[in-house]
C-alpha cells in the first residue's frame, strides 16, 4: 500500500509454484492484473521476491506486516 494524496494504491503479489500474480490499483476500485508463468519454481520465487523488493524501494509498505 502507498498513499498518493487522499488515495491509496494497493499492490497484491502472490506466488503459486511457477506463477507470479500481481493485482494493483486504487483501493476500492477494480484491480488490474498480471500473471507471469516461469519455467521453474526457483525462477518464479526469484521474480516474486524481486517484485516485493522493487515495491518496497518505490515506497510501498506491507500492510499485513506486524510491528514488534
Amino acid at each position: 500500500v502507498r498513499r498518493e494524496g487522499t488515495q491509496e494504491i494497493v499492490y497484491r503479489v502472490s506466488l503459486d509454484s511457477k506463477l507470479v500474480r500481481v493485482l494493483w490499483g486504487p483501493r476500492n476500485e477494480e484491480a488490474r492484473q498480471q500473471r507471469t508463468w516461469f519455467d521453474s519454481d526457483s525462477q518464479a520465487r526469484d521474480a516474486y521476491f524481486a517484485r516485493l523488493d522493487g515495491l518496497t524501494a518505490d515506497g510501498f509498505i506491507d500492510a499485513d506486516s506486524q510491528l514488534a
